[in-house]
């Protein structure tokens, strides 16, 4: 829909490099909305939209939060089974938590990382969102 308005859109598998989709520091911002929870190598994913990231440029990555307390609360109520069900097709692969993510964006070049929390109450969060630099 949006390449008919005009639109220059490209679509790509995310476990292949972002890199091949646009010259190499083509952009000052890269958004990624929920989408690092189902990719299977995301430092691969994190390291091409690196590559189209102009120094300095930032990226924007959302995901569902997986914070310490929110896991010990899903499994006080006896609800790990559901959350983390293995058997749903095409569902989340990877849990994110601040930290792991942070740890992730660090090893590929990015810093001046930001976080918050969105969505319920603090350290319950339903997703959080993350800002980084490209070094």
């Amino acid at each position: 829909m949006a390449q008919n308005q005009g639109l220059d859109v490209r679509l790509s598998n995310p476990g292949t490099s972002l890199g091949t989709l646009f010259a190499e520091h083509s952009f000052d911002l890269v958004i990624s909305v929920e989408v690092i929870e189902h990719v299977y190598d995301p430092r691969v994913f994190l390291a091409g939209a690196r590559a189209m990231l102009r120094q300095g440029g930032r990226l924007l990555v959302t995901t569902p939060y997986h914070g310490y307390l929110k896991n010990l609360l899903i499994a006080g109520l006896g609800k790990s089974d559901s959350h983390y069900n293995p058997l749903w097709d095409g569902g989340h692969i990877k849990f994110w938590s601040k930290t792991t993510l942070s740890e992730a964006l660090r090893e590929c070049a990015f810093d001046d990382i930001r976080f918050a929390g969105a969505g319920r109450i603090p350290y319950f969060w339903k997703s959080m969102i993350l800002t980084a630099a490209a070094r």
